[in-house]
């Protein structure tokens, strides 16, 4: 992955933790599996447009 996917999923995770939720309650909002939430932080996946908005 590229540094800016790098530096977007540091920012999720640190916006996550911030806002005192799991992975499993963002991913339930995002209406997306855990698993492809902790994919998205540890820049194993690119996020999706449609979760950005």
């Amino acid at each position: 992955m590229t540094e800016s996917i790098r530096q977007i999923a540091v920012r999720i995770r640190e916006v996550r933790e911030n806002s005192g939720l799991s992975p499993d309650d963002v991913a339930v909002e995002l209406k997306i599996s855990p698993e492809i939430y902790r994919q998205y932080e540890a820049a194993e996946r690119d996020i999706s447009h449609q979760h950005t908005l």
